[in-house]
């Protein structure tokens, strides 16, 4: 770690060790111009989104729309807690710019493309603020700038506008401050202030950077950066645990992950390495691998120099990052305690760290190499003309030669991999001739997009339509029809709006095949639209159609409150029976068996393995009950039910322990039921049902509570003073 005091300059050096307010609005300039690339990728992507951004604007217009008066959205799925099912603070953040008056997805971009841009000029501030040469502060935030990863998370434009992972854009600018907090002396509040930020932002990257960091602190032998960096981690661990420590320990069925492969949930192996370092996988996908080969050649440099604090930390933090992205399969050998680690540790996304890491292992190189450097380029400068000499020996000068040959050999690269991408989106935007429900962008009175107006006159039950299918995606990114949508969005790709057992649930409601009108009833799916024709089933009413692009509606039946009689109760431990939901849900005869919605399947959370017991509905019956729903906020369910004899009703919502249900004002347990739903049961006759969720008790308190000790954290020590 960089020491507490400031490196000295020695006379004739091509650099001074502070920087001046000139210096930095120089630079800052140079930066944002080398960042000239983003803007491609910024015009191309403007009010779309992709992947997790589109979700997360959804979610911002929903919370916009609603508040948060039960700390519950249901914009995708059944609905879930947010905060415990994931951050909250950018959701929140985004909800406050929409309610200002910007679209949901135009907010998103404000917020992506500020993050995208602090990340390299945290780099360039935080490098400057330690005494580093102006010219290698700069170098680092060009590696930052210039990353172009592929799918794996690493950062870049990509991790934002191709993938849309926003809640980790926002957060690599606070890991870079923590970062600079923890190796600059200063005061206390300013490490552990950036440590709950991150934490807020993005847990599993806040905890991958404490871990990044923690060999290079621990053998810095700087007692400040020690302290500072343990004031940190107990702010972190403290916030972590009062904001998520109740997830993990409470949402067991129907929360989880869903069936996926390996690599989302584990990361990549030690095979991967060859590919990521000699072929430049990680950071120079489709161009060559010029910052690999600046990294790896920074890296021989710091190994040289392995006596000095600064070089040895720059070598452990890079040991210490590629290690922790290829452990996945590791700690999942170690059982039950590895997948524990794996809920709050995960190897992908310590990839996000690489181009920090690499950044900063390209500053230390640099300030190692600069004294040779300088006396080399000092000797070749001597032999010239007094005049060329003169202006060549001038420390800018020196600086730009190596700066420009860096930009000359990767910004094009960077520019070309925009410049494709942008065609690219061209060309998905272009595919739909101006007679498609998708396109054109708007018709010459300025009418929306056909589709959009079908989603946003909906009403009632929730909206599906096939996100797994090309042609379904790139309409959905061509026209964000979605976020116009007034009823909840029954599918997601977006990692974080998804609830495990549910998202695998959803997917079956397959309209092509017979009975999809029921299993739709099940799930309280009211409208699908679908991309290759009406759907299958005379269950079915088509409402709008252009070509093959239709939107139906499913006839009689009910939403949100349905009624039925549990036919058969499987029990077993929660990992248990998750896995025989996704065993079942995977193939037609067990899809059909679990979303009946008359024929309930109940769980019962116990020990061991699955077993599955009929029982005897006895005088529970479905026929000629009669349901009346009365529309509620997201996180409450209200209707009567009228029945002639004892019926379940099920409210299709996602189970969570703090839905309270009355039934004629009166509490009454409920029963979770496939494919993870509360029930109630009611007798003969007329009854009025009400559910509203709330958060877990003491939540609220206990987050205060964290927050104050972790700025507690904060406080500075006493110094003693001598008699």
């Amino acid at each position: 770690m960089a020491p507490d005091r400031q490196r000295e300059v020695a006379p004739g050096s091509t650099s001074s060790s502070v920087s001046s307010p000139r210096h930095a609005a120089v630079l800052s300039v140079l930066l944002l111009a080398a960042n000239a690339p983003l803007a491609i990728w910024a015009a191309a992507f403007s009010a779309r989104g992709a992947g997790d951004a589109r979700t997360h604007a959804r979610m911002a217009a929903a919370i916009a729309r609603h508040g948060l008066s039960h700390g519950w959205t249901d914009a995708y799925g059944a609905g879930f807690p947010l905060g415990l099912h994931y951050p909250l603070v950018h959701s929140l953040v985004a909800a406050l710019l929409v309610k200002a008056g910007l679209a949901p997805m135009v907010a998103l971009d404000v917020l992506g493309l500020l993050a995208v841009l602090a990340a390299p000029f945290a780099v360039l501030a935080v490098g400057l603020r330690a005494g580093a040469r102006p010219s290698a502060a700069l170098a680092a935030a060009l590696v930052v700038s210039w990353v172009t990863p592929g799918g794996y998370f690493v950062g870049g434009y990509e991790a934002f506008y191709g993938l849309g992972l926003f809640s980790q854009a926002m957060v690599i600018p606070f890991v870079v401050l923590l970062a600079g907090a923890v190796a600059r002396r200063g005061p206390f509040w300013h490490a552990t202030a950036a440590a709950v930020l991150a934490t807020l932002l993005h847990p599993q990257i806040a905890v991958a950077a404490a871990l990044v960091m923690s060999l290079p602190v621990a053998l810095s032998r700087d007692r400040g950066a020690l302290e500072r960096y343990l004031r940190a981690g107990v702010a972190m661990g403290l916030v972590g645990a009062a904001v998520y420590g109740p997830g993990i320990a409470t949402l067991k069925l129907p929360f989880g992950w869903p069936p996926m492969e390996a690599w989302r949930t584990i990361g990549f192996g030690p095979d991967h390495l060859r590919a990521w370092f000699f072929d430049g996988e990680l950071l120079d996908v489709n161009r060559p691998p010029i910052l690999t080969a600046l990294w790896v050649g920074s890296l021989l440099v710091v190994l040289a120099r392995l006596g000095r604090p600064l070089p040895r930390a720059a070598a452990l933090a890079s040991t210490v990052t590629v290690t922790l992205a290829v452990s996945g399969g590791a700690l999942l050998r170690l059982g039950r305690a590895g997948s524990f680690l794996l809920s709050f540790l995960q190897p992908l996304r310590v990839l996000a760290l690489v181009p920090l890491v690499a950044a900063f292992t390209v500053l230390v190189a640099i300030e190692e190499a600069a004294p040779v450097v300088a006396a080399v380029y000092g000797r070749a400068v001597s032999r010239l003309a007094p005049a060329a000499r003169s202006r060549l020996e001038r420390p800018w000068v020196a600086a730009a030669v190596p700066l420009a040959l860096f930009a000359a050999v990767a910004l094009p690269g960077r520019f070309a991999v925009a410049e494709l991408v942008s065609q690219k989106v061209l060309g998905i935007l272009g595919s739909f001739p101006a007679n498609d429900a998708c396109g054109p962008p708007f018709a010459a009175v300025s009418t929306p997009r056909p589709v959009k107006g079908w989603v946003a006159s909906l009403s009632g039950g929730r909206l599906w339509y096939d996100d797994t299918t090309p042609r379904a995606v790139e309409c959905e990114f061509a026209t964000g029809f979605e976020i116009d949508s007034r009823v909840p969005i029954a599918v997601t790709s977006g990692v974080g709006a998804h609830v495990g057992v549910l998202e695998l649930a959803f997917h079956q409601l397959a309209p092509t095949r017979a009975g999809s009108a029921r299993r739709a009833e099940a799930l309280g799916v009211r409208h699908v639209l679908l991309f290759d024709g009406p759907p299958k089933d005379p269950g079915w009413t088509t409402t709008h159609a252009i070509g093959d692009i239709v939107m139906a509606d499913r006839v009689g039946g009910t939403d949100l409150v349905g009624v039925g009689c549990i036919t058969t109760r499987w029990s077993g431990s929660n990992a248990a029976l998750e896995r025989r939901l996704f065993a079942g849900l995977a193939t037609p005869e067990g899809a059909d068996l679990l979303l009946h919605p008359n024929a309930l399947v109940a769980l019962e959370i116990t020990r061991g393995r699955v077993s599955e017991t009929p029982r005897d509905p006895g005088d529970c019956s479905s026929q000629g009950a009669v349901v009346t729903e009365r529309p509620r906020e997201p996180g409450a369910v209200e209707a009567d039910i009228d029945a002639p004899a004892p019926i379940d009703v099920v409210l299709r919502v996602t189970a969570f322990p703090t839905w309270r249900v009355l039934v004629d004002g009166r509490p009454t347990p409920t029963t979770t039921v496939a494919p993870g739903f509360p029930s109630v049961r009611v007798g003969a006759g007329r009854h009025h049902v009400e559910a509203v969720v709330a958060p877990l008790p003491g939540y609220l308190v206990g987050v205060l509570l964290a927050l104050l000790c972790a700025g507690l954290c904060s406080w500075p020590r006493r110094r003693r003073t001598r008699a």
